[in-house]
């Protein structure tokens, strides 16, 4: 499912809302790496969550997900934002 279109679930007194991206957009960083992070992320999660990695792995986690084009991601979104609302 494309980085736009994906949305996640609050679930508020047994309710399900969806709650959208606040941005939409498709940077340089995101169309090439976007793919492999949510990657490292989904086997991440699964191995934590069936008990083969501790929770501890999740720290370990962000810090590869920041370097290896998180961060990135991130400032280019800030970048962008900022110069959409005249900041």
């Amino acid at each position: 499912m494309p980085f736009r279109d994906r949305k996640n679930i609050l679930i508020l007194n047994d309710k399900y809302i969806p709650v959208y991206n606040a941005y939409s957009g498709q940077t340089e960083t995101i169309q090439a790496k976007w793919a492999n992070l949510k990657k490292m992320e989904e086997e991440t999660f699964a191995k934590i969550i069936m008990g083969k990695a501790d929770i501890s792995e999740f720290d370990t986690f962000v810090e590869n997900w920041k370097n290896q084009g998180g961060d990135q991601i991130l400032k280019e979104i800030n970048e962008e934002l900022n110069n959409s609302s005249g900041n």
